[in-house]
C-alpha cells in the first residue's frame, strides 16, 4: 500500500503541475479524474462531525441534505465521489472551552458516535475504518471510509488510560492541543509560559497504536 501511496503522490503533483500550465486542457482533466479514482486519497482532516453537532444534527433529518449532498461546508457524499476522495479522517475537534469547563471526553464520544452513525445510516455509502487495509477494503467496494482523529487531546484529561481508551474507539491520531495550553502541551496561539508536561503522553501513546500531531503545539 506504501508504494501505491507514494506513486499517486508522484502523478499527482506531475498532473497538477501540468494541469497548472494548461487549465482548460479537456485530455488532462480527464488524465487527473482516471487518477484520483484510481488510487486511495486520504484527507488527514474533515470537520464535519463538529459542524454536525453545532448544528444539532440527527441523522433522520435527512431532509438537510448532510452528510449526502450540501452546498455547506467543505465535505458532502455526493462531492468526494466525484472528486475521488476515499478516505476522509473525520476530525473529532475539542474546543478549548471544554478543558476549563469540562465535559471534553464526553463530547468527544458525542462526536465519534456520530461518525459511528453515519456508517450505520449509509452502509452503501460510508465505512468506519481502523487500519489501511480495511481503507483499501473499502475503496473496493466503493465505499468512502470514515478514519478519525481527535483534534485537541483536552478528552485524555489526566489519565493516560485514556489514549487506549480512545483508540479503541477508533482514533488513529491526536493533535495534542489547539487553541489554548492543556494538561498535555502547550498551545502555539498563546504566549504564556511553557507550562504542559507532555512527555508522558508522547511515550504512551505509540503502545496503542495511535499517532500525535504536532499542529497547534508550541
Amino acid at each position: 500500500m506504501k508504494n501505491c501511496y507514494w506513486m499517486w503522490l508522484i502523478l499527482s503533483l506531475v498532473t497538477t503541475a501540468t494541469l497548472a500550465q494548461n487549465p482548460l486542457d479537456p485530455k488532462l482533466l480527464r488524465r487527473a479524474d482516471k487518477l484520483a479514482h484510481k488510487f486511495v486519497i486520504v484527507d488527514g482532516h474533515v470537520d464535519l462531525p463538529f459542524r454536525l453537532k453545532r448544528r444539532n444534527f440527527r441523522l433522520e433529518r435527512e431532509f438537510l441534505g448532510i452528510p449526502l449532498q450540501t452546498d455547506d461546508g467543505d465535505f458532502d457524499y455526493q462531492r468526494a465521489k466525484r472528486g475521488g476522495l476515499s478516505a476522509p479522517f473525520m476530525s473529532i475537534y475539542i474546543p478549548a472551552t471544554y478543558q476549563t469547563e469540562g465535559g471534553a471526553k464526553e463530547f468527544a464520544d458525542s462526536l465519534i458516535n456520530l461518525v459511528e452513525g453515519i456508517a450505520q445510516a449509509h452502509p452503501d455509502k460510508f465505512a468506519l475504518a481502523r487500519t489501511p487495509a480495511q481503507v483499501e477494503a473499502n475503496f473496493k467496494k466503493g465505499l468512502i471510509s470514515l478514519p478519525m482523529g481527535m483534534e485537541n487531546g483536552a478528552p485524555i484529561g489526566n489519565d493516560l488510560a485514556n489514549v487506549a481508551y480512545f483508540a479503541q474507539r477508533g482514533i488513529r491520531y491526536i493533535t495534542l492541543t489547539h487553541s489554548q495550553p492543556n494538561q498535555i502541551c502547550d498551545s502555539s496561539y498563546d504566549n504564556a509560559p511553557q507550562q504542559s508536561p507532555g512527555h508522558c503522553l508522547a511515550l504512551f501513546v505509540p503502545q496503542v497504536h495511535a499517532r500525535l500531531r504536532a499542529q497547534h503545539v508550541r
